[in-house]
Parts: C-alpha cells; sequence; structure tokens
C-alpha cells in the first residue's frame, strides 16, 4: 500500500509536518551538545528527516527503516546513511539488544 504512495509522500508530509519538524529541532537542540553515534528511524518512509538529521548530528549514523522498498528507493544518497527495508518489529526482533 505504502508503495503507492512513495511519489507523492514527500509533498503530503511538508504539508503537515512542519509543525513536528520544528518541535522535533527543539528537542533535538537538547541533545546537540552530545556525542551520538547513530540515528534509527523506524518507519522512515522516503528519509525526508535524513538531511535533516544528518546535518544536525554529522557525526553520526543514519539508519533509516522502512517496509516499502518503494519509499526507500527514494531516500536520499547520504554519505553516513544507511537504509533497511524491513517492517519495525521484525528488525527490532533481529537487534542484538532487543
Amino acid at each position: 500500500m505504502f508503495g503507492i504512495l512513495a511519489p507523492f509522500y514527500d509533498g503530503l508530509v511538508r504539508l503537515v509536518s512542519s509543525k513536528v519538524r520544528n518541535c522535533l529541532g527543539d528537542q533535538l537542540a537538547i541533545t546537540a551538545d552530545h556525542d551520538i553515534a547513530s540515528l534509527w528511524d523506524v518507519g522512515c518512509g522516503t528519509g525526508l528527516n535524513a538531511t535533516f538529521l544528518s546535518a544536525r548530528f554529522p557525526r553520526a549514523e543514519y539508519v533509516g527503516i522502512d517496509a516499502s522498498s518503494a519509499m526507500l528507493d527514494r531516500a536520499p544518497s547520504l554519505p553516513t546513511a544507511r537504509w533497511i527495508c524491513s517492517d519495525a518489529l521484525t528488525w527490532m526482533k533481529r537487534q542484538p539488544d532487543a
């Protein structure tokens, strides 16, 4: 289902997420002084937040996880980004600390 939305996803998210992104930015400002090693964006869609988060934490590895390969096909190519096609529950069960 989400694959059908992939071509329109970024535009739709931009319409409704500016306030959310501003709030996220405020919350991340609290942690900006900390050395963050990795950021996991579960349900990342097309990776719309990847550029924003990678700029905020340039030394952190960004891991985008989404169940839709069509969404991930639209994700940006960033030097610190890694994309995983999986549903969140399956991915979490495979993690050593889960």
